[in-house]
């Protein structure tokens, strides 16, 4: 598996304590969710501009988790948003990523209440991802950057409709013994393209 080398960075576990922790359960008793007020904020509240960045841009992916949802970079956390209460959100980056002289995250806000404060991480996303090219090119985590890629190409790319397959979770652990990289349904027709979870919002 990917976190298999002993002198892995505190990115990297915190990357992999957080896929342990969203796993959902085979007989469920935890499942991945998000409330109504949440999807409601990412359709059509304060959240929605996120969503349509990711979009737009074939380098990020959107994860719904439970409670939370994970915004990926070259596999790795770009952004995780996780519900205080309704309407509010916080804002977590982790800063191990950075390098010693940034001082990027005292500028964002570690809570979202507003659209404001949401177009304030955006504006800053190209500097993260920088931040996190630099560390990437020291920690190469191949695997990772991988399988974001299947997920997007399967999923919201240009081809996406003729694809064999739509990618419906990753990092799957059934706490039965087994552990999956990425779940996907069949696409025998070109019609379930309609149900696609993007499409939701």
């Amino acid at each position: 598996m990917r976190y298999a080398d002993n002198e892995e960075s505190s990115a990297t576990r915190q990357d992999s304590e957080e896929e342990r922790h969203v796993m959902s359960s085979a007989n469920g008793k935890e499942s991945r969710g998000l409330s109504s007020k949440f999807i409601e904020d990412l359709g059509k509240g304060h959240l929605s501009s996120l969503v349509d960045l990711v979009k737009r841009d074939s380098s990020l992916s959107l994860e719904m988790r439970n409670g939370y949802i994970n915004v990926y970079y070259r596999g790795g956390n770009l952004l995780r948003l996780e519900e205080i209460k309704e309407h509010v959100y916080s804002a977590f980056f982790d800063k191990n990523y950075l390098s010693s002289n940034s001082s990027i995250l005292n500028e964002l806000p570690h809570e979202i209440h507003s659209a404001s404060e949401v177009d304030r991480w955006r504006a800053n996303f190209p500097a993260l991802k920088v931040e996190m090219d630099q560390w990437f090119s020291n920690n190469p985590k191949a695997e990772r950057e991988f399988q974001q890629i299947v997920v997007w190409e399967n999923n919201d790319s240009s081809i996406a409709n003729y694809t064999d397959y739509f990618i419906v979770d990753i990092e799957y652990d059934n706490k039965r013994g087994g552990r999956f990289n990425m779940v996907a349904i069949r696409n025998f027709s070109a019609s379930l393209t309609s149900s696609r979870l993007h499409d939701y919002f």
